[in-house]
């Protein structure tokens, strides 16, 4: 619990300084001054390496509020704010389980996500407010980088796993487009498989040149998805700490002897994950790589 507590007011914190309640002239003219407190100076401290235009930019995102990613299951009452490529796939099936669904294994993965909404479709917004107070809210993070690799390697960088296991929608969607923007030798490999697919390189200029807002979701930040500062999450679980969270979660709806989850990224890889990021990441000049962390500097600030 205290754990929990701290990270909820960790980004009760973020939000507060970073404009998610104040006007923009108060915004701007608070960021532009030395605090004096020794928290706020440590969340503040990349407001000198921002531009004007950026710092307006961030206090517009964190206006920001959607319930897209919200799963409420109401006869539990637990409600899940759904993040791509953080623990997704293992809670899709505990969401499924929890629903009567016992054998999914048939299905491919749009299969189970069109499952997923159909067992708990959307609500209007005005029903979600009035709902999810009543609910245990929850979400999952994970560092923004791993994050961004994960779905990189996942969606993008095999061409053949695409076209079986999606038809090639992400090739078609961003692999196809991101080559032709990015790639600066001769050929673009459509003639071949060779090459065919976005170097890393080439993802990560197409996310500097790209605004957040218009990333897929599954490389879109997560304080984006979630807007944790309009939402009150009971639960910030995070991939270092996902199965006590988890056990948290459900003993607290009364899941626990019934729901059993499988984790796809076990809490005991993360280490080899960063030894794997590290690797990626070092193709990077330190521009680009301090470029990324501020499109995702919600994301580092509100999870730390």
């Amino acid at each position: 619990m205290v754990a929990y507590t701290q990270r909820k007011a960790r980004v009760k914190e973020v939000c507060s300084l970073w404009g998610a309640y104040n006007t923009k002239p108060r915004f701007m003219k608070f960021v532009q001054k030395e605090t004096g407190v020794k928290t706020k100076d440590e969340i503040l401290k990349d407001k000198m390496d921002l531009s004007q235009a950026q710092l307006e930019r961030i206090w517009q995102l964190n206006k920001r509020t959607t319930f897209h990613q919200m799963f409420v299951d109401r006869d539990h009452s637990l409600t899940w704010c759904k993040v791509p490529k953080a623990a997704s796939t293992s809670w899709l099936h505990a969401f499924l389980e929890i629903a009567g669904e016992k054998d999914v294994s048939s299905k491919d993965m749009a299969g189970k996500h069109a499952l997923l909404r159909e067992r708990y479709p959307m609500l209007t917004n005005s029903l979600l407010k009035r709902i999810m107070p009543t609910t245990l809210k929850f979400m999952v993070v994970r560092h923004p980088f791993e994050r961004a690799l994960s779905a990189y390697r996942d969606k993008l960088e095999d061409y053949a796993r695409d076209l079986k296991d999606r038809g090639g929608y992400y090739y078609a969607i961003y692999g196809k487009k991101i080559v032709k923007a990015y790639r600066k030798e001769g050929t673009s490999g459509e003639d071949s498989n060779q090459h065919r697919e976005p170097t890393f390189r080439e993802f990560i200029q197409y996310l500097l040149d790209t605004d957040v807002e218009e990333y897929d979701e599954h490389w879109r930040p997560i304080s984006l998805l979630c807007t944790p500062c309009h939402i009150k999450y009971d639960v910030i679980a995070k991939m270092e700490t996902l199965s006590k969270d988890a056990d948290f979660i459900l003993y607290h709806r009364g899941l626990a002897d019934n729901v059993h989850i499988e984790w796809s990224h076990k809490t005991d890889q993360l280490q080899k994950t960063s030894d794997v990021a590290r690797t990626y990441f070092s193709q990077l000049t330190s521009s680009e790589v301090k470029q990324l962390y501020h499109k995702y500097l919600l994301d580092f600030l509100m999870f730390e």
